[in-house]
C-alpha cells in the first residue's frame, strides 16, 4: 500500500499507528497465520469454527505443481477440506501489483485449473470441494469456457472496473485514479457515483449471464454444469483444430478418481512425480 493511499482507516486496519505516514505499507509476501500446507488447512478449520460453520476457502494462482499436490497431501492426510478453492490465472491481477508480478507470474487460468481439477480428482476429494476460476473473464464464453474448463464458479474483476468506469488510466498505485476508482482524494474519489455506477454494474452482469446462458442453449445443454472440454474447439499453431480436453490433455492430462490415492492404478508420468514431491513437501514442512 503505497504512503500516499494509506488513510486513518486503513492504518487502523493494519495496525500502522497515526499519520502522517511517509513509508508505504509492504504486503509480504508470506502468511503470518501459517507457514506450511497443513497449516494453511488448519487454518481454513479454524476460520470455519470461527464463523459458525460458514464456506471456507483459499484463493491460489498456480506456480509449482508439486506445491499444490503438497496442499492436496495435507488435504489427504488431516482429512480437512476447503469448501471451495478459487484458481486465479497469470493473467488477473490488480492494477497495484508490481509490473514484473503482473506480466510473469504464475500458471494462466486455464492450465492452472486444469491441475487443480485433475489433483483433486486424482485424490478422491474433487467432488466435495468447489472450484471457482478467475482470469479475464469479461463476456458469456469467456464465462462458459472457463465452466467448460472444469470450474463450478467464475470470478470476474477487470471487465466489473470496466463496467464501474475504469479506463485502465494505469495509475491505480499513485492515489491519482482519475476516474475516482482506486484513489483516496476526495476530489477524485467523488467522480464515483454510487448510485449510477451500480446500476451500470447490475446491467452489465445481467446482460452477461444472459449470454452465457443463451451460448449454454445454443449448445444443446439444459444446464451449464454440462458442458465440458470437448465441447468447445480451438485453433492450435494458427492450423490445426482441437477441442479443449485433446488440447489440455497434451501436457495435463485429467487424472481417474483417486488414482493418486490408491495402489496400483495408473497415473501418468509427471503426475506421479509431482504427487510424490508433493507428499515430501508435506511431510517436511508440517
Amino acid at each position: 500500500m503505497p504512503a500516499a493511499k494509506i488513510t486513518q482507516v486503513i492504518a487502523d486496519a493494519r495496525g500502522l499507528g497515526d499519520g502522517p505516514w511517509t513509508k508505504d505499507c509492504a504486503s509480504p509476501p508470506s502468511h503470518s497465520a501459517f507457514s506450511s500446507p497443513l497449516g494453511l488447512l488448519n487454518f481454513v478449520e479454524k476460520l470455519r469454527t470461527l464463523s459458525n460453520g460458514k464456506p471456507i476457502g483459499f484463493k491460489i494462482c498456480i506456480g509449482q505443481p508439486e506445491e499444490f499436490a503438497a496442499i492436496v497431501a495435507a488435504m489427504v492426510e488431516s482429512k480437512i477440506l476447503p469448501d471451495f478453492i478459487t484458481v486465479d490465472g497469470a493473467e488477473g491481477g490488480t492494477g497495484a501489483a508490481p509490473p514484473e508480478f503482473q506480466d510473469s507470474m504464475g500458471f494462466p487460468m486455464a492450465e492452472g485449473l486444469r491441475l487443480v481439477d485433475s489433483f483433486l480428482t486424482g485424490a478422491g476429494i474433487r467432488s466435495e470441494i468447489k472450484l471457482i476460476a478467475a482470469g479475464k473473464i469479461y463476456n458469456g464464453f469467456s464465462l462458459v469456457r472457463t465452466l467448460a474448463n472444469g470450474a463450478d464458479a467464475t470470478n470476474a474483476a477487470r471487465s466489473f472496473m470496466f463496467s464501474l468506469g475504469c479506463i485502465q488510466a494505469l495509475k491505480c498505485n499513485s492515489n491519482n485514479c482519475p476516474t475516482g476508482i482506486t484513489t483516496q482524494r476526495e476530489d477524485l474519489n467523488s467522480g464515483l457515483d454510487v448510485e449510477i455506477k451500480s446500476i451500470r454494474v447490475n446491467n452489465f452482469h445481467k446482460a452477461t449471464v444472459l449470454s452465457a446462458s443463451e451460448i449454454i442453449g445454443a449448445m444443446g445443454k439444459v444446464d451449464a454444469s454440462e458442458v465440458n472440454q470437448k465441447d468447445l474447439y480451438k485453433r492450435e499453431n494458427g492450423i490445426h483444430i482441437s477441442n479443449y480436453e485433446e488440447m489440455h490433455s497434451k501436457y495435463f492430462p485429467m487424472l481417474e478418481s483417486g488414482c493418486l490415492i490408491e495402489e496400483g492404478r495408473n497415473v501418468p508420468t509427471k503426475y506421479a512425480e509431482w504427487w510424490e514431491s508433493g507428499k515430501k513437501i508435506h511431510q517436511k514442512m508440517k
